[in-house]
């Protein structure tokens, strides 16, 4: 009798003991990625659900919702509902709204060390084990054992999100024509703030030299790194308090630098900027490389950190010095561009629509980014890309002028000038805007700020950022004057 094709049951008994094998050596991976999947997704949608409830704060008097029901009721990938905390004097005070509170009741421990107050409100999915550990009363503590995710937003950070800051009554400003900052002041102990990745590099102030060193000293090993320096000093006329300023009409500056060691090293250079005192701090600073301290980076995956929060968040306004000797891959004809060689450039800010200080702050510097619509009368911005030759024998003098004023329309309109290499260009007594002046290069723009981020230049920081990429960058601050000219609102 002949034998029919097919599978025994011993056969089969092995093929299913294969099978189930194989299943208790993936089935783990697979309900492990799933859960990845999860996480990922419940992230995504916890920033989603905080983006709505600022959405709805600013649509309704600026005050936030009472609890999540108005936003559909939103549920984690689990489709356990989203927890949420806000802060009672922000949801049930109707004299108040958010611009005119200053505090909360809410504190957010992160970990045993870390506590951050004036919460203005907590998010959470409870995830996989569906309890919701964070949330054991007003204080919200996320050390507590379990998988919930969480999120926190500060009442500052929605006070900078949605509040015009108030100016400084003219009563407050004492009738002076301008105010002069000098080196010395600038140099002094208690009137500089200093922030960068080391304290022996990034940014150094010698206070007997009376200078200040941006990137690495040559008495140092060779090391990347990133550094920003502020003025926190008070002036005689009160023109700047700790180092926050009143922005009049018009800003001058004057500095004098020198570079150590020029060499295919020596990358990406230094700014001048002058940033927004609502939405920085003297704690504010960028990261390495093309970000060079101004803006955070996005090269963590090779190496580099964003800088230190909460970084250097618009509106702000960067003068680049480009010490770069390379060349953009992305330039066909193999010539200088903005990328690619040394180079005087204007800098904005990347992005108005950031949901995150770090994503407000990530521009990488990119060149003349427009932080509002170009103004028509005044012709584009043309970047000089001609390369700048340097050399360690030298010292270059730099002149700055940002003139500010109100439209019609609520919008500001900024002119920038910046000359380098200039000569006779130290008296910051008068204006250069429209004159002659003899420098090895020169730019200008002038661009329209939305009224939201010209009322957040009222009040002004200004300082120095630097990163590299590379070792071996030393810039050195030789001379540094600045003026505030017609600085009553």
């Amino acid at each position: 009798m002949k034998r029919r094709p097919g599978f025994t049951l011993i056969e089969m008994a092995i093929v299913l003991a294969i099978i189930g094998l194989m299943a208790t050596l993936l089935l783990p991976g697979l309900l492990a990625t799933s859960q990845r999947d999860r996480m990922s997704e419940a992230r995504a949608t916890l920033s989603a659900v905080r983006d709505e409830i600022i959405g709805y704060a600013m649509a309704n008097n600026r005050q936030l919702p009472l609890d999540l029901d108005t936003l559909g009721k939103p549920v984690d990938p689990w489709k356990q509902p989203i927890v949420y905390a806000p802060a009672a004097n922000l949801v049930t005070d109707p004299e108040h709204d958010i611009c005119t509170t200053n505090s909360t009741p809410n504190t957010f421990i992160a970990t045993k060390d870390r506590q951050f107050a004036d919460i203005a409100f907590v998010i959470a999915s409870s995830g996989q084990n569906f309890r919701a550990e964070v949330f054991p009363g007003v204080m919200t503590n996320a050390t507590i054992r379990g998988d919930d995710l969480v999120q926190y937003v500060t009442l500052p950070h929605l006070r900078t999100l949605m509040c015009s800051p108030t100016r400084r009554p003219v009563d407050e400003v004492e009738e002076v024509a301008d105010t002069e900052i000098v080196m010395e002041d600038i140099a002094s102990p208690g009137h500089y703030s200093t922030v960068s990745n080391d304290p022996e590099i990034g940014a150094i102030v010698d206070e007997e030299a009376q200078t200040i060193t941006l990137g690495v000293p040559r008495r140092l090993p060779e090391k990347r790194s990133y550094g920003c320096i502020w003025y926190t000093g008070t002036t005689e006329d009160k023109v700047c308090v700790d180092g926050k300023c009143s922005f009049g009409g018009e800003f001058r500056a004057y500095f004098e630098f020198s570079v150590a060691n020029v060499s295919n090293t020596v990358d990406d250079g230094f700014t001048f900027s002058l940033i927004s005192a609502h939405t920085n701090s003297p704690d504010s600073c960028g990261g390495y490389g093309p970000a060079i301290g101004y803006a955070s980076t996005s090269f963590r995956n090779k190496g580099f950190d964003d800088g230190v929060a909460p970084f250097v968040l618009p509106p702000k306004i960067g003068v680049e010095i480009d010490l770069s000797s390379t060349k953009d891959n992305n330039d066909p004809t193999g010539q200088c561009n903005s990328y690619g060689c040394h180079h005087l450039g204007i800098l904005y800010w990347g992005s108005d629509e950031g949901k995150t200080d770090l994503a407000r702050g990530q521009d990488d510097c990119k060149h003349k980014l427009e932080p509002g619509a170009p103004d028509p009368d005044v012709p584009d911005y043309t970047l000089l890309n001609e390369k700048i030759e340097f050399r360690n024998t030298r010292t270059y003098p730099v002149r700055v002028e940002i003139i500010r004023a109100d439209r019609a329309d609520g919008n500001g309109h900024y002119t920038v000038h910046a000359w380098f290499d200039c000569t006779d260009c130290d008296d910051l007594g008068k204006s250069l805007s429209g004159k002659t002046v003899n420098a090895a290069r020169y730019a200008t723009d002038a661009v329209q700020f939305a009224k939201q981020w010209h009322d957040r230049f009222d009040s002004v920081m200004f300082g120095w950022t630097q990163g590299t990429g590379h070792p071996a960058q030393e810039v050195i601050i030789n001379d540094a004057r600045f003026r505030f000219v017609n600085t009553s609102p």
